[in-house]
């Protein structure tokens, strides 16, 4: 991936690998942007805005980012906005920008966990498993529904960034995720932010049994 080159698509979001995002283009600068992905690879960076706004003058990224690929869009009636979904790949990290008009070109290298072999530790694998199960589980409640065991993938890694897109957590805590290199420190993160989000949904659950005794 070293010294690739990357057209970029500065967001208020997060977007990691494995997840899916809908796009509405509708700037020329990134309808143009998309014409250039088409004609190379159909994939494109997506990074946080570190400064300025989606819509207007090009915005200050984040250095680390997603590569997202896409297969297909659709324009509308209008011809005035391009529809799509992505799919977040590998992550990077820009090197160099070489021009932000119309749109951000950038060199980017890659952003891998370091190091790539770890000594797992299956016990902790478990623990974290368990919790993001019991979690889905009462999500799935407070929305009146039910489900049995939570299909989580069985490649830890792939786990943690389905748990990671999953939580509704702030961009910038999200940002900090996306560019931990080392995959249980990502996870431990994962798990502070649970246990946050587990004294709301326990606030949500007694509200309900209230409703119930009233």
């Amino acid at each position: 991936m070293n010294n690739r080159v990357l057209p970029i698509f500065t967001l208020n979001t997060v977007i990691f690998p494995g997840a899916t995002l809908p796009l509405r283009i509708f700037e020329d600068r990134y309808k143009k942007m998309l014409s250039h992905s088409i004609s190379k690879d159909s994939t494109f960076g997506i990074n946080l805005i570190k400064q300025g706004y989606e819509v207007g003058i090009p915005a200050v990224p984040y250095d680390v980012g997603t590569i997202v690929s896409f297969s297909d869009y659709t324009v509308s009636e209008s011809n005035e906005e391009i529809f799509l979904k992505v799919v977040g790949q590998e992550r990077f990290k820009i090197s160099n920008i070489l021009n932000d008009r119309p749109y951000i070109l950038a060199e980017i290298i890659d952003y891998s966990d370091r190091p790539k072999k770890i000594n797992r530790d299956h016990t902790f694998e478990k623990n974290f498993r368990d919790e993001a199960s019991g979690f889905i589980k009462k999500i799935v409640s407070i929305n009146g529904g039910w489900i049995s065991d939570p299909m989580l993938p069985d490649d830890f890694n792939e786990c943690v960034w389905t748990l990671s897109s999953l939580l509704q957590i702030p961009n910038l805590t999200k940002f900090e995720i996306l560019e931990t290199r080392d995959l249980y420190q990502r996870a431990q993160m994962l798990q502070d932010q649970l246990k946050i989000q587990q004294v709301e949904i326990e606030k949500v659950f007694e509200e309900l049994k209230n409703q119930k005794l009233n």
